[in-house]
């Protein structure tokens, strides 16, 4: 198995404005952005677009991903979970307590994770694409003074993440296991599972792609590979069945978020939001 058999990119961007997950134009930003890229980042509200836009085109040549065409990666998907305001008070107030940030891209969602206070010393990030890393660092300016460890690594691989046994005590999972085919999907939640520690009250949240019909859907910047999408219950049926243990789960969907300047491209699309948590 592997994660990203090829990686189609374009380097036309007449042919990148014909797809729906190419962002033309820079989006308007909330204001809890503009703060986070003043205050953490140091950067002048002039500033600010030109500097996101560099970053992300050059990120588009690593990879074709919506979440990059997309300007997504600007939403901090961690902070639109319900169980976030929770696991950033587990963080803060339980000792050594470890995140884990799985398919982490740049780090977006660890570095508003540290902006909401938590140690930056005790979350790890991971991807299979150092280059995201790498540009994560460039993005947010803080190659001097985030803590947060990266590793770089294959899901698939089976020794991959295997001295984190049982380790964290909130594993963060967004954009990613929606990538792949159900089988591969099973795969991926057990090692979250076996990656989590066994403590009650240890939890699992993130965001993907969602559908009403779940089944095999062509994988968007990836000509011939296939992802398969969940709804609700496709989602907790998947995990009740092939992970054990007692778990509290709660999964709903709801339609993207609408962004000023790119209202076209993501009106009418699905998200699905979850949150696992051990009994």
């Amino acid at each position: 198995m592997s994660s990203v058999p090829n990686k189609p990119t374009s380097n036309n961007k007449e042919d990148d404005k014909k797809l729906w997950y190419w962002a033309p134009t820079f989006p308007e930003l909330p204001s809890s952005t503009i703060s986070l890229f003043q205050h953490y980042c140091q950067l002048s509200p002039d500033e600010i677009a030109k500097h996101i836009e560099h970053i992300r085109d050059k990120a588009w040549q690593i990879y074709n991903y919506p979440c990059i065409g997309l300007y997504r990666f600007l939403e901090f998907s961690v902070c639109m979970n319900p169980k976030y305001e929770e696991i950033v008070n587990k963080m803060k107030k339980e000792e050594g307590a470890k995140l884990l940030d799985l398919g982490c891209c740049f780090g977006q969602d660890i570095r508003r994770l540290v902006v909401d206070g938590v140690d930056s010393k005790n979350i790890v990030g991971v991807d299979l694409e150092k280059p995201f890393i790498d540009l994560g660092f460039e993005l947010f300016k803080d190659k001097e003074s985030l803590k947060a460890q990266f590793q770089v690594g294959d899901i698939f691989q089976d020794q991959f993440l295997h001295q984190y046994e049982g380790y964290f005590d909130v594993i963060h999972v967004s954009s990613f296991i929606h990538l792949f085919e159900y089988d591969q999907q099973v795969y991926i939640i057990k090692k979250i599972a076996k990656t989590l520690s066994s403590k009650p009250g240890s939890i699992v949240l993130g965001r993907q792609v969602g559908t009403k019909e779940p089944g095999n859907y062509d994988r968007a910047g990836a000509p011939g590979q296939l992802m398969y999408r969940h709804n609700e219950d496709s989602f907790t049926n998947m995990w009740r069945q092939h992970v054990t243990g007692d778990w509290a789960i709660t999964v709903h969907m709801k339609e993207w978020e609408v962004v000023s300047g790119i209202e076209d491209r993501t009106a009418g699309r699905l998200s699905l939001i979850f949150h696992m948590e051990r009994r």
